[in-house]
């Protein structure tokens, strides 16, 4: 049908990274447009002052540490396991743990959590959706 359709308005807004606990969140877009290949999972978890999570491949961990201002994010030294896996999926983990280091906001857009960051002299926002707990 060729009707009036109401489009879902953009809310966006930040919260603390405590209120980002408990939670898997799933990287579903490198930026707005461009979704994540679906052969590769890439997750993330806070807890306190910690990220964990996989990167398509690899388990990593980092430190996180927030700003002055409400949503300034910066993200530690990256740490993770080691394994190889397909070049593609090595090429999403590499570009997600790029993109990762280089964020320097979180927030929230239409009920996923953003984390902006510069990526090749340009802003990038990864957006990730919750997942419920997996048994």
């Amino acid at each position: 049908t060729d009707g009036l359709r109401e489009d879902p308005v953009l809310a966006a807004g930040s919260r603390s990274l405590a209120d980002l606990a408990g939670v898997e969140w799933v990287l579903t877009e490198f930026r707005s447009g461009e979704p994540v290949p679906a052969d590769a999972r890439v997750t993330l978890r806070f807890d306190d002052r910690r990220i964990s999570g996989k990167s398509a491949c690899n388990r990593y961990f980092a430190e996180v540490k927030t700003g002055e201002m409400p949503g300034d994010l910066s993200v530690g030294e990256i740490a993770g396991t080691r394994m190889a896996c397909p070049e593609e999926i090595m090429s999403v983990e590499n570009r997600y743990l790029h993109a990762l280091r280089n964020t320097t906001r979180h927030g929230f857009l239409s009920g996923t959590l953003a984390l902006t960051g510069q990526h090749n002299a340009t802003l990038q926002t990864m957006r990730f959706s919750p997942q419920p707990p997996q048994e």
